[in-house]
């Protein structure tokens, strides 16, 4: 079936007829009024407005999942952006894949309010008016660089010639049908042809009846209609038309799926509060946030389901939905959890790859199904309970072993599969867990978990002081793990090696060669420590010979910071000039460390 024309009038007759509605799959009202502004300029110029797309739904769709009414009425101060759920009805509907937020701001326009945040001098009475949407029928632009004068007006503000202009409600131009009854209601019965000029009278007969002629008569709209489309099917398109292709839409059905499954309570609304709820669980500006795909899959990962793609079909099943909405708050808490621990072991949240935080997220649910409930912030900052300091330890391991090797990039599923069945196994004998680094070791599959020689010199010592590894590895290589927001500082400071010039106002005998390798390394793993916010503010620029004098002016305290900070004895290497040499000698002692570091599974606890 190919696309059909139709008009707004007919999209309005439809609304009022209850003959479109919504699928839950849809997201909220998200469009600015300067959107909605835009679309009915478009409208005036006769320029079309896009396609839409409806799916012919029967009863048993109706049973099966989530439809939503539209909205008219928009109110972004109270956050009313989604049309109530649609309970107990029969029949057949049109539900609209493509074009949600066009249709409502139709409606929004033509026949409802849109309420928002406005200027202090715009409120009535102190707080937020409804705002209907006017036109100011006395301009028409001159070219296509100029827009017709639509603005959203509170009742008090058309009453008073808002801005010193005439403005006409669309609402009340709605039920007109002719030129004439524009004549009859806007010039003969209203106050305004007592002042109004023969120009202002002719643009408002031009103007308004083009705007009744749009609603009534112009075909600007045109739809395709998926009629007798499986559930699948209609994703697919779904997908296709509103992400170009990308697969986010199985996630939403399965929520619609959620409402129907946990007695109509919406579970758009319950995921996005738990999104933010995470997103508040730590201060830092670099904390994990997670979307609706990772919370369904981490979920899915807890009930060991065989498949974790949000967009198989099996996971539509209302029993496993159920089974979702009942764990759902557990989950929640475990992405809480593990978002606070891997923010205080120093990764940057909002860089990680999500696949890595699920095995982390998983340990938590299950410790705390075994447990009870878990305060990660407690738990990493104990100092007495050895579990605390070995999962500090074996945490931190797990995730620079699997960025190293980049254990994700033979597939998510499967993989993911792999390490919840070993943590799963784990906790069913065991009376008092800790991350199993050791078998996640052993059962790392095609991708291993090792980290040899040769990715040491290859990838950890090519770290860069950006990079999510570096200040987790730093700061367990440097201070056991607790750290009070360690920061990375470069040893041969930043703004002394990082261009040609700098680098020759420091030492202009250096040859061009050593000048390139200053540039190239002065940001890697070699010529990096761990200082906290004070120390790291008061080096500043300093030399790396002058700091280390300053600092550790005691010979004991000097070597206690060279045995510490793996830094070579030699105090003739810290002069500028002998950078390339430090940084050999450094290389040595760290890859000395990082040896015998990743040739652990666990700190020993006894110390």
């Amino acid at each position: 079936m190919g696309y059909k024309a139709m008009s707004i009038r007919d999209v309005l007759s439809a609304y009022e007829e209850g003959g479109i509605i919504l699928p839950a799959i849809q997201r909220n009202y998200v469009w600015q009024e300067d959107q909605i502004l835009a679309l009915f300029d478009s409208l005036m110029k006769g320029y079309p407005v896009g396609t839409f797309l409806f799916w012919e739904v029967n009863d048993h769709e109706l049973e099966s999942f989530v439809f939503n009414s539209f909205l008219k009425d928009i109110d972004l101060v109270d956050q009313k952006v989604r049309g109530a759920e649609i309970e107990d009805e029969s029949g057949s509907f049109l539900s609209v894949l493509d074009g949600q937020q066009r249709i409502t701001s139709l409606l929004v326009g033509l026949s409802g309010s849109y309420r928002s945040k406005v200027k202090k001098e715009r409120k009535v009475d102190g707080d937020y008016p409804k705002r209907y949407l006017c036109i100011n029928p006395l301009f028409v632009p001159e070219d296509s660089s100029e827009s017709y004068d639509f603005r959203f007006l509170s009742q008090e503000e058309i009453n008073g010639s808002f801005d010193g202009k005439w403005w006409i409600k669309l609402s009340d131009i709605l039920a007109l049908k002719d030129s004439g009854e524009v004549y009859n209601t806007f010039i003969l019965k209203s106050d305004f042809s007592k002042s109004a000029s023969v120009e202002d009278i002719n643009l408002t007969m031009t103007n308004v009846p083009r705007l009744i002629s749009v609603i009534n008569d112009d075909t600007l709209l045109s739809y395709y209609t998926a009629a007798g489309r499986s559930i699948e099917d209609v994703v697919k398109i779904f997908e296709r038309v509103n992400n170009n292709g990308k697969a986010v839409s199985g996630v939403d059905l399965m929520l619609s799926l959620a409402t129907v499954a946990s007695g109509n309570e919406d579970m758009q609304t319950k995921i996005e509060a738990s999104i933010r709820r995470v997103s508040a669980a730590t201060p830092s500006s670099n904390s994990f946030v997670p979307d609706k795909n990772f919370i369904l899959t981490a979920a899915l990962l807890a009930l060991q389901a065989d498949s974790l793609s949000t967009s198989s079909v099996q996971n539509f099943a209302p029993k496993r939905v159920a089974k979702i909405y009942e764990i759902w708050d557990d989950i929640v808490d475990a992405i809480c959890n593990a978002s606070i621990y891997i923010d205080r072991l120093g990764f940057d949240g909002k860089k990680l790859r999500k696949s890595y935080m699920h095995p982390i997220v998983h340990y938590f649910y299950k410790m705390s199904q075994k447990k009870g409930p878990i305060n990660a912030s407690s738990y990493f900052d104990s100092l007495k309970n050895p579990n605390a300091k070995h999962d500090r330890f074996a945490i931190t391991q797990w995730l620079i072993r699997a960025l190293v090797n980049n254990i994700f990039v033979d597939g998510t599923g499967p993989t993911l599969k792999r390490i919840g069945k070993t943590i799963d196994d784990y906790f069913k004998n065991e009376p008092n867990p800790v991350f199993p680094l050791s078998l996640l070791r052993q059962n790392a599959g095609s991708r291993s978990l090792e980290v040899s020689v040769a990715l040491i010199d290859e990838k950890i010592l090519s770290l860069k002081s950006k990079d999510n590894e570096t200040l987790p590895l730093l700061t367990l290589l440097f201070s056991g793990g607790i750290q009070t927001r360690y920061e990375v500082e470069h040893m041969w400071p930043r703004a002394k090696m990082d261009t040609q010039r700098h680098i020759e106002k420091c030492d202009s005998s250096l040859s061009l060669s050593a000048i390139e390798f200053y540039r190239d390394h002065y940001d890697t793993f070699p010529n990096l420590q761990i200082l906290n916010r004070i120390q790291n503010s008061e080096k500043g620029e300093q030399y790396f010979s002058e700091w280390v004098k300053d600092s550790y002016p005691k010979d004991e305290d000097r070597r206690q910071y060279q045995t510490q900070f793996a830094i070579p004895t030699d105090e003739s290497l810290y002069e500028y000039s002998k950078f390339q040499d430090f940084y050999k000698a450094r290389s040595e002692l760290l890859k000395e460390r990082l040896v015998d570091f990743f040739a652990k599974d666990s700190l020993d606890l006894r110390q």
